[in-house]
């Protein structure tokens, strides 16, 4: 919607969600919606209380270009379950972390206003179970990290090349908290 004509400049009809996340990169010209859809929905009524189980569900992330007159959407599926989502500050990059309540896959994406979907510019091999994303403030580095988990591992990548690079990962059993000072 544009502001202040109230002018309705896109919309996106997505059926079956049970779960939506937005997040705006830090320009304010992009949106990401993180939405979880389902086959069926199951609702149980217990004693007036609704119970209602979602089956076979599935992640997606949709991204709004709010920097084109006409808003345009590309639709990502996710191979696995969603995790985490995080901007670059000041790029064109975001990373999606994807995986089971074990092991986690940091997914680092480039747009290009070229092409019609994001384009995957690094996937990193599944290894501890990370929950978080953080980019650092000038963009360029991020840090993938499992707060409030066992391991405590936090993973180091840069991203300023061609292609994200692991420069370190590191182990802190038992910590619980991460707060990062900009």
């Amino acid at each position: 919607m544009e502001i202040p004509s109230k002018v309705k400049l896109r919309a996106q009809r997505i059926f079956s969600v049970s779960e939506v996340e937005l997040f705006w990169n830090k320009n304010g010209d992009r949106l990401a919606a993180h939405t979880e859809r389902y086959q069926k929905k199951n609702v149980k009524s217990t004693g007036g209380i609704e119970d209602v189980k979602y089956s076979k569900p599935t992640s997606h992330i949709e991204i709004f270009d709010a920097r084109e007159k006409d808003v345009s959407v590309l639709s990502m599926p996710l191979s696995e379950s969603y995790v985490s989502f995080g901007w670059e500050p000041s790029g064109d990059k975001f990373c999606v972390l994807v995986g089971s309540q074990h092991k986690s896959t940091p997914l680092i994406y480039m747009l290009d206003s070229s092409k019609h979907v994001p384009q995957l510019i690094s996937k990193f091999e599944p290894s501890e179970r990370f929950t978080n994303v953080s980019w650092a403030p000038a963009g360029g580095w991020l840090v993938v990290y499992s707060a409030s988990t066992t391991s405590g591992a936090i993973m180091f990548i840069d991203s300023n090349g061609a292609e994200p690079t692991r420069t370190m990962l590191v182990e802190y059993p038992g910590f619980s908290k991460v707060r990062l000072l900009h």
